[in-house]
């Protein structure tokens, strides 16, 4: 599902806005290396890191995260002529945000003994996957109680939704169909041909893990989905998913090089960043 605009067909300022773990990082280099030339703006930290690119004759792309706090998501709206909203099945996308984000910002500078704590969970969740919550794996991982994941889920639910339907200028569109390579509509919106590469280099490698979609069926438990179905319900019912597909796998299955092998490149990159040693598990 996306939703369709008519714009002008020369290039223009454009705002890709996602919760992050959504491909925003691979949708920003597909567009950036469509265009001849442009300034890009990588996940800036306010509008003031934006706002002296817009003066100049070149068209400006700026990759933001939406997040409950950020105070400039108005002023940023207003100043793009193209705004593309990315959403991702909220399912999929917490799966990745527990894999990746409390670890490069949390875990990462645990005790040894809480790190071996979190990996001996994760590879009792990767060999037994029904044995082990989502809400038992933040607890590790993110050090978070389930109330306070539910509690920040909620809360991007409900702003997301509320940002896609407030405002009409905004072009919401699927990381599934990015994925899938179906661009035809965000092509139009866009005024141009994406036919750039997706790779994001090395320096940002990191955030790649698995590039699919539909792996949360292998990841939840039926105890996550009585925590999770009602909370998704109202995000995954505007975005254009099934609110009433809540089958998981049969027999679920959990790759290690998604799973534990991720993490620990996600946890020694940080550590290696900040003068730390590897861990060995």
């Amino acid at each position: 599902m996306a939703t369709t605009l008519h714009m002008a067909d020369s290039p223009a300022h454009i705002l890709i806005l996602s919760p992050g773990k959504s491909g925003s990082t691979g949708l920003y280099f597909k567009i950036k290396n469509s265009l001849e030339s442009c300034t890009g703006v990588f996940e800036p930290r306010d509008f003031s890191d934006v706002a002296p690119h817009l003066e100049g004759a070149r068209p400006v792309l700026v990759k933001a995260l939406l997040r409950p706090s950020r105070g400039f998501l108005g002023p940023m709206l207003a100043a793009f002529d193209r705004r593309i909203f990315l959403v991702r099945d909220p399912r999929d996308l917490l799966i990745s945000a527990l894999l990746y984000t409390g670890v490069h910002d949390y875990l990462w500078r645990q005790s040894d003994a809480d790190i071996r704590a979190a990996f001996a969970t994760l590879a009792r969740k990767h060999e037994h996957p029904r044995e082990v919550t989502l809400s038992e794996l933040f607890a590790r991982l993110w050090g978070v109680a389930q109330e306070e994941v539910v509690a920040t889920s909620r809360e991007l639910g409900a702003l997301s939704v509320s940002l896609a339907d407030a405002r009409p200028g905004v072009f919401v569109f699927r990381y599934e169909d990015f994925v899938a390579d179906r661009l035809a509509e965000l092509e139009a919106y866009l005024g141009f041909p994406l036919q750039g590469s997706s790779d994001v280099g090395p320096e940002f490698q990191r955030v790649v893990r698995t590039r699919g979609s539909g792996a949360w069926r292998h990841w939840f438990t039926p105890e996550d989905v009585a925590v999770f179905g009602p909370l998704f319900h109202d995000y995954v019912l505007r975005f254009g998913y099934d609110p009433d597909d809540w089958t998981l796998a049969e027999d679920p299955v959990i790759e290690r090089r998604h799973a534990v092998d991720y993490v620990q490149r996600i946890l020694n990159e940080r550590r290696q960043k900040e003068g730390l040693p590897a861990f060995v598990g």
